[in-house]
């Protein structure tokens, strides 16, 4: 995976929180699933160069206690 393929869009609300919403794919089925080849290169991408792209990008606090991610329908 590559930013390329991702549309990123990042919001701040008052300062605290940053959003990041990730177009889902037709193949989501196997994005989400961890136990699917896809699904671990997803995770991968995201908890590697996904989350250093972001917090090199913007003041973010990078402590484990200061990330989370959530997700909507399959991604929730």
């Amino acid at each position: 995976m590559n930013f390329k393929n991702i549309a990123l869009i990042v919001g701040f609300l008052v300062g605290l929180v940053a959003f990041l919403y990730i177009y889902a794919t037709a193949d989501r089925n196997q994005d989400y699933n961890p136990s699917h080849a896809k699904g671990q290169a997803y995770m991968n991408f995201m908890v590697g160069p996904l989350k250093q792209f972001i917090d090199i990008t913007y003041r973010t606090k990078t402590g484990r206690n200061d990330t989370a991610v959530a997700g909507s329908s399959m991604g929730g």
